[in-house]
């Protein structure tokens, strides 16, 4: 289950996600400037943690405890002050860039694919577009162009499942727009 926190939150409390045992992935919106002690601990599918908060929030005790392998996605311009963060760096193994835009609202801007994590590692992509309609068609075809998967697109955000492909470099097809995808 993916959850995408609204930005009118701007702090997310102690205990708030602790033991959900279906979380597996998260958006941390830019407008939390604070994370509570143990909000997200005890998630034992959480895997994949992407946060547009240009400045790190402060982040309190026992958070992400069991995804200390996994990468956490940041805007950009952030890149460094989340690799310098001894809070945030000590939590994740690899802290890395969004590609593509900054954040969410810049992306629905500029009406850009946002593709991420990419190259894919954990099997799972997700894929933003302000005008993503539930319902579009999303293609992905592999370097020869022959179709290798296909669904329907939810609203705004959509995660596709690509565990099943080889690793290797992929087309993602929206509508006339189309995105470079390497999965290892």
């Amino acid at each position: 289950m993916h959850i995408t926190i609204p930005s009118s939150v701007t702090s997310i409390g102690n205990n708030a996600f602790s033991y959900c045992r279906r979380l597996t992935s998260i958006t941390i919106p830019s407008s939390i400037t604070n994370i509570g002690n143990n909000a997200f601990g005890g998630c034992p599918v959480l895997i994949s943690v992407t946060c547009l908060a240009t400045t790190p929030p402060s982040l309190g005790n026992d958070n992400f405890n069991r995804i200390s392998s996994d990468t956490l996605y940041v805007p950009a311009d952030a890149l460094n002050t989340y690799n310098a963060n001894s809070n945030w760096n000590s939590v994740f193994g690899t802290i890395r860039a969004l590609p593509n835009a900054a954040t969410v609202k810049e992306a629905q801007l500029v009406r850009k694919l946002f593709v991420y994590p990419n190259p894919v590692v954990n099997g799972e992509l997700r894929v933003e577009n302000g005008e993503l309609k539930a319902g579009d068609k999303i293609e992905i075809y592999n370097v020869n162009g022959v179709l290798v998967g296909a669904r329907r697109a939810l609203p705004l955000q959509t995660t596709i499942d690509i565990s099943h492909l080889p690793a290797g470099e992929y087309i993602l097809k929206i509508g006339n727009r189309t995105a470079k995808v390497v999965k290892r």
